[in-house]
């Protein structure tokens, strides 16, 4: 594996990469974890990759029944189903996606959870995506229920979506002779999937405490009833063993987008928020955005983990920015802005052009309107929120504030940013031309996303869309983009290029890591 530049190099490759099982270990595993991952990449096959430890598969096919419990959240949210003991891995994720209500559009993996002295989670059991990456281990579709679960009380580790980080604690409760139907069932289960892409349990709380409020009459800032009009929060209660159980007979719906919704186009690799626009655009045009989605990820995944390095410079001023927030909060003006004196400072840390500080001795945020996206941007990304007259760090913001790289996953995994369609498609396409290595709002991508936004039914009261309007439209992306090093016009180091780390943070965004 070629060695990663260092990060003050300005010629560095932004397409080396680690494979997902390293990059996993070293942003989520354990310290042993971590140090295997080290020892694999400094000293190549001197190490054996570990492999996790499976059961003998029984001798007779049985029922297995499972508890399936989404951790970190309450109340609780769980399903109870039957399934054969010698079902494969890679068809029990379909099972998983279908009883929980997920739309299975992001990578999972499960490990073996093992109780003792202390929890223990053995390796990952390998994807398809894992196997067609070169991972050496053991693959789900070759691994049965029953060699990693066997008696009552093992548990099973199955994680989805590793930018929001959804945990399921799968528990096997009973085993029961074999059903003449051997087909899944979902026999129990209570309350509702989350909205997919809402940030985790802590974002997912937050829309919750969102929604009561809401439901007691108090009033809602314009972006809080924008995020709940953006996530469509049901009735968080609403369940149906029934509907759920019908779900699982029809078996799996196959791919969220199939090839015939994106009229012939070779969508393969293309991220799936763009996949999703192109069944409403010419096919014309959907060719045009998936050419730009090649140039952008000329591989599927070419993403990494930035190095510590790398992120603490990128993230600098965002942690500014929650530092001043604090743990007690920030009381805001009558008219909810940021105090002068904290404006005044940012102009010292974060990159705000000096025109749009004001002509007053003590500098207004309403005057830095690049600052009040940028705020707008992080309540949107959940890591600021607003209560009565205070601005306050999240419980999202609290655990990631002092690690930049937890913090700066935190950042790309919620980009593009915004909350109406038009803000998150603007800011895709803007994504994708940074992926390519232009600055923000390059003319060329300005003038393709007018053109989606037109096909996609967006106008002007008074008219067609316009560049200007395009350009607002993805400010929220631009900013947190700039604020993390991005380039806007001017060229760097005489290429006209963006810096390395910000291309890969672009396709890290794109391709949700």
């Amino acid at each position: 594996m070629p060695r990663r530049p260092p990060d003050d190099d300005p010629n560095a490759d932004p397409n080396t990469d680690l494979p997902p099982a390293v990059r996993d270990a070293l942003l989520n595993g354990s310290l042993a974890d971590k140090a295997a991952a080290v020892r694999g990449l400094l000293f190549p096959g001197l190490f054996p990759t570990p492999q996790p430890t499976l059961l003998p598969p029984r001798p007779e096919v049985v029922t297995y029944r499972v508890r399936v419990d989404l951790d970190d959240v309450r109340p609780p949210i769980w399903r109870r189903l039957e399934v054969s003991s010698d079902l494969l891995l890679d068809a029990f994720h379909d099972v998983l996606q279908t009883a929980m209500g997920w739309t299975n559009s992001h990578l999972h993996a499960f490990r073996r959870r093992l109780t003792g002295p202390a929890d223990r989670f053995e390796p990952q059991l390998l994807t398809a995506f894992d196997v067609a990456e070169g991972e050496q281990g053991a693959a789900e579709a070759d691994v049965r229920l029953d060699q990693v679960l066997g008696e009552p009380g093992d548990r099973l580790l199955y994680t989805y979506d590793f930018g929001d980080g959804w945990d399921h604690t799968i528990k096997l409760e009973a085993v029961t002779p074999a059903r003449d139907d051997p087909r899944p069932r979902c026999v129990a289960g209570r309350r509702a999937c989350p909205p997919e892409d809402c940030g985790g349990p802590w974002g997912y709380q937050s829309l919750l405490d969102l929604r009561a409020e809401q439901q007691a009459g108090r009033a809602l800032d314009e972006d809080d009833r924008e995020r709940l009009a953006y996530y469509g929060l049901g009735d968080p209660e609403g369940f149906s063993v029934q509907e759920t159980d019908e779900a699982l007979a029809a078996g799996p719906a196959g791919p969220l987008f199939p090839d015939d919704v994106t009229g012939g186009v070779d969508a393969t690799g293309v991220p799936a928020a763009l996949v999703a626009v192109l069944p409403r655009i010419s096919p014309d045009l959907a060719e045009r955005l998936v050419a730009l989605a090649r140039e952008a990820l000329p591989h599927q995944h070419l993403t990494g983990v930035p190095q510590e390095g790398t992120a603490a410079r990128q993230t600098a001023g965002i942690r500014w920015l929650l530092d001043q927030v604090g743990d007690d909060g920030i009381v805001l003006t009558q008219a909810g802005y940021l105090p002068p004196a904290v404006v005044a400072a940012a102009f010292d840390v974060l990159t705000i052009d000096r025109i749009w500080r004001g002509r007053g001795a003590k500098p207004r945020e309403a005057d830095a309107v690049p600052l009040v996206i940028l705020r707008s941007a992080l309540q949107g990304s959940g890591l600021l929120r607003k209560n009565r007259g205070r601005l306050l760090l999240t419980a999202a913001a609290k655990k990631v504030r002092h690690d930049p790289l937890a913090l700066l996953r935190h950042l790309a995994d919620r980009l593009p940013a915004g909350s109406a369609e038009y803000e998150r498609v603007a800011g895709l396409v803007l994504l994708l031309g940074v992926a390519a290595g232009r600055p923000v709002h390059a003319q060329r991508d300005v003038a393709l996303a007018v053109e989606v936004l037109h096909e996609l039914g967006w106008a002007r009261t008074d008219g067609p869309l316009r560049s200007a309007d395009v350009y607002e439209a993805g400010r929220m992306t631009a900013e947190v983009l700039v604020q993390l090093g991005a380039a806007t016009t001017a060229p760097v180091a005489g290429t006209g290029a963006q810096p390395p780390e910000v291309v890969a943070l672009a396709r890290l965004a794109l391709t949700g890591g």
